[in-house]
């Protein structure tokens, strides 16, 4: 059976094109990775920019050799997983820019049983009379839940760009290989709903949506405990991501809520090639923005 048949999560070509509204799917295939390429707004030339939200591969020590191939292309961007097994020193012998982009929360199974804070732990004492909480057999079944969910967090946050998933994309990630869903629930109702993807030893929550009645109850907690003490059984290591957007604020919610059931923490990086030098610098002196720290500056956003 071949890597591409066998691969799970964010290397998986199924994930890579359930993103397909945001590019072409490109497969690197010596590297076992995909990439999404588009046109550069108001230009013919085109870029590339690895699966949100995290870019993962097969073969790290073939993307060098990918990336260079990509001769039609002005510049690739990605944020790599965090859990990959390259230290700054090697991202940077690959990618002309690297950035440290957000810290996720990890649990390192082997470091002992998924052990919630003390605060965590009253949450769940006083949500445990109130919801189920369920890994479930078939996460496509629930795709309506999912995908209301979903719907109500963009509402509730105003989220836009590529955290801002069509129907379609929804519906398409349950379907990924290595995923996995827990829901909670109260009286036949869905309140919450996480998604997490395997890989190999490791775990990666994906995304999570609870909606007003499941945050009145406090479902989000009962799906985390039930999430990490499934995954405990199943792999080494469990990323609990970051906090939404750009920000990479600690003391955040989402920050302290993941803090919260994790014993360490690892950080992803943005990382980006330019491939056209006279294309890239020609945009970007274009949009006026050659000294700007946003890679590539020629994507970056008006105020």
């Amino acid at each position: 059976m071949s890597g591409a048949a066998t691969a799970t999560g964010y290397r998986s070509e199924a994930y890579a094109r359930s993103l397909g509204h945001l590019g072409d799917v490109v497969s690197l295939s010596t590297s076992g990775a995909w990439l999404l390429v588009s046109k550069i707004p108001g230009q013919v030339e085109r870029d590339g920019r690895g699966p949100y939200p995290l870019f993962s591969c097969a073969k790290w020590g073939a993307l060098a050799d990918d990336l260079a191939s990509l001769d039609d292309l002005v510049s690739v961007t990605m944020v790599v997983d965090p859990l990959a097994p390259l230290t700054r020193q090697q991202l940077e012998r690959v990618f002309e820019v690297v950035r440290p982009y957000k810290t996720h929360h990890v649990i390192h199974v082997a470091d002992g049983a998924p052990r919630p804070s003390q605060h965590h732990r009253r949450k769940l004492r006083a949500v445990a009379s109130e919801v189920r909480a369920e890994v479930v057999r078939s996460p496509m079944s629930h795709a309506d839940d999912w995908v209301r969910l979903y719907r109500d967090l963009v509402r509730r946050r105003a989220i836009t760009g590529f955290a801002d998933l069509p129907d379609d994309s929804l519906r398409a990630q349950l379907e990924v290989p290595g995923c996995i869903a827990v829901r909670a629930v109260r009286r036949d109702r869905c309140l919450s709903m996480a998604l997490w993807y395997l890989h190999g030893d490791a775990a990666h929550l994906h995304l999570a949506a609870t909606d007003d009645e499941g945050y009145a109850t406090g479902a989000a907690y009962a799906v985390m405990a039930a999430s990490t003490d499934h995954l405990a059984s199943q792999v080494r290591v469990v990323d609990l991501g970051g906090v939404a957007g750009d920000d990479d604020d600690p003391q955040q919610g989402l920050a302290r809520f993941k803090r919260g059931w994790s014993n360490d923490q690892a950080v992803a990086h943005l990382c980006g090639s330019v491939l056209d030098r006279a294309a890239f610098d020609r945009l970007s002196e274009a949009r006026g923005l050659t000294g700007s720290t946003y890679f590539p500056p020629y994507r970056a956003v008006s105020a």
